[in-house]
C-alpha cells in the first residue's frame, strides 16, 4: 500500500509562504480553493500573488522514497469592471482556471471577458473539461 500524502499540510505551507497579511484562503471542495486578496491595486499585482502561490505549491514533497512535484492551475479574476458580485468574480476565476487546465495546466491565467465570456460563463460553443 502506498504511503499516504498529507496534502493539507503542503497546501497550508504554500499559503503561509505565498499570501500576504489580510489575504484569505478557503477550501471549497476537493483540491479547489478560493483565495481573496486584500487591497490588490492591479491585475498584475494579483497575478504576482498567484504566481508566488503556484511556485510555493510546486515545491517538491516526499511520498515514501519518491520525490514529487505538484502542478496547479490557477484562475485569477479582479473586480469590479463587469464583475458585479462575489459570485461573478468566483465564476470568472473558475473560467480562467479551466482555461489554464486546457492550456496544459501548471499555469496561472487571468480572466478576460473577451476570452472567457461574460461574468466567467463559457461561450456556448466552448466544450467543458
Amino acid at each position: 500500500m502506498p504511503p499516504a500524502i498529507n496534502f493539507s499540510s503542503m497546501w497550508r505551507r504554500a499559503f503561509v509562504v505565498a499570501l500576504r497579511t489580510g489575504d484569505t484562503a478557503a477550501r471549497v471542495g476537493g483540491d479547489d480553493f478560493v483565495v481573496l486578496l486584500d487591497d490588490v491595486a492591479t491585475k498584475e499585482a494579483a497575478m504576482a500573488v498567484a504566481e508566488r502561490l503556484a511556485e510555493a505549491l510546486r515545491a517538491p514533497y516526499e511520498v515514501g522514497t519518491d520525490r514529487r512535484i505538484a502542478t496547479v492551475s490557477i484562475g485569477v479574476a479582479v473586480g469590479p469592471d463587469s464583475l458585479k458580485t462575489a459570485d461573478d468574480v468566483v465564476a470568472a476565476a473558475d473560467a480562467a482556471m479551466y482555461d489554464a487546465k486546457r492550456r496544459g495546466g501548471g499555469r496561472c491565467v487571468i480572466y478576460r471577458e473577451d476570452l472567457h465570456g461574460r461574468r466567467g460563463t463559457r461561450p456556448p460553443n466552448e466544450p467543458l473539461d
